[in-house]
């Protein structure tokens, strides 16, 4: 089953506490913009995270634009 934005937004809300978690993959699944804005808003309080691949989600310009802006400050 795939991990669409509401699973991610869950997944997001605890990322800050995942301070063992390293590297996240999730590729080829439903996130789309609001998953992403919702990852980028955790990478704000997450420095441990150093991987995070999210191929093939349907992210578009918005989405990218909250991931990139969070990955340049971060």
């Amino acid at each position: 089953k795939s991990i669409d934005a509401e699973r991610v937004r869950q997944l997001a809300s605890e990322l800050p506490s995942m301070t063992h978690i390293t590297s996240l993959n999730l590729s080829f699944n439903l996130i789309g913009d609001d998953g992403a804005c919702a990852i980028a808003n955790a990478l704000a309080s997450n420095s441990v995270l150093t991987v995070l691949t999210l191929c093939s989600n349907s992210i578009k310009a918005d989405g990218a634009q909250a991931l990139g802006m969070a990955l340049a400050s971060n």
